[in-house]
């Protein structure tokens, strides 16, 4: 095979690859991309139009400051077919995510897997078995009680239909009139090991702040649509001081 060959058969694959990134889940950017496939962001240019010309439709995202492939509901792509590496990688993070302190969690998340380990050879569903049997998370076990998991889930229900959402939140957020109530648009959730946060603009500041779930009250989902600024995503990839304003 000559080097030309080689390049475009190269070409080829890392666009199949690219297709696996775009096909669902979050959108990734230029960069993100690039560091996934370890070409250059030029290069990410060059394979998305590649997948266009193929007739593919790959746009960009404002919401999600990322790529997708853009296809009709009623046109569902299959699911990607993943080698045994990426598999057990997938498998792995869900077994050790932070979510799994919480039971309902992970008994939902562990029903998921093993759906998609049926559709593998018996081969890979015993490797990753194995693999999982010798794997366990042990990380600091905040109190939380029924509200704080309820709350949590009420924030990912507004994330996913983009409503906003009315917090009442405790002393150490209220303003000078003693109000501490505000319709708050999240446009980040963030896990952490002692507490959770949310990232959006808060009507009772008049800016985007950083509030922790532990200090939300009550919760209570609106009809009101809100929309995540553009580049808002990229904002708080290259400045995480940004998620630190708080009142």
């Amino acid at each position: 095979m000559s080097v030309n060959s080689t390049a475009i058969v190269g070409r080829h694959a890392r666009a199949i690859r690219l297709l696996t990134c775009l096909q669902g889940g979050p959108a990734f950017n230029a960069k993100e991309l690039s560091l996934r496939l370890n070409v250059s962001r030029r290069t990410i240019y060059r394979d998305l139009n590649l997948i266009r010309d193929a007739g593919i439709p790959v746009e960009f995202n404002s919401d999600d400051s990322g790529y997708r492939i853009e296809h009709g509901s009623d046109k569902p792509l299959a699911p990607p077919n993943f080698n045994d590496r990426d598999l057990a990688k997938l498998v792995l993070t869900s077994q050790l995510s932070v979510l799994n302190s919480w039971p309902h969690f992970a008994m939902s998340c562990r029903e998921s897997m093993t759906r998609l380990l049926a559709h593998y050879p018996r081969r890979i569903r015993e490797t990753i078995s194995h693999l999982l049997s010798c794997c366990a998370v042990e990380l600091p076990k905040p109190d939380y009680v029924d509200q704080h998991v309820e709350t949590i889930e009420m924030l990912l229900a507004a994330i996913v239909r983009q409503k906003q959402v009315r917090l009442d939140l405790d002393q150490r957020f209220e303003v000078r009139d003693g109000r501490g109530t505000t319709e708050f648009s999240v446009y980040r959730l963030i896990a952490g090991l002692e507490d959770w946060w949310i990232v959006g603009r808060s009507s009772l500041h008049g800016r985007t702040v950083r509030i922790p779930t532990s200090a939300i009250r009550s919760i209570r989902l609106l009809d009101d649509a809100y929309r995540v600024p553009h580049g808002f995503r990229s904002r708080m990839e290259s400045n995480t001081e940004l998620a630190s304003r708080i009142a």
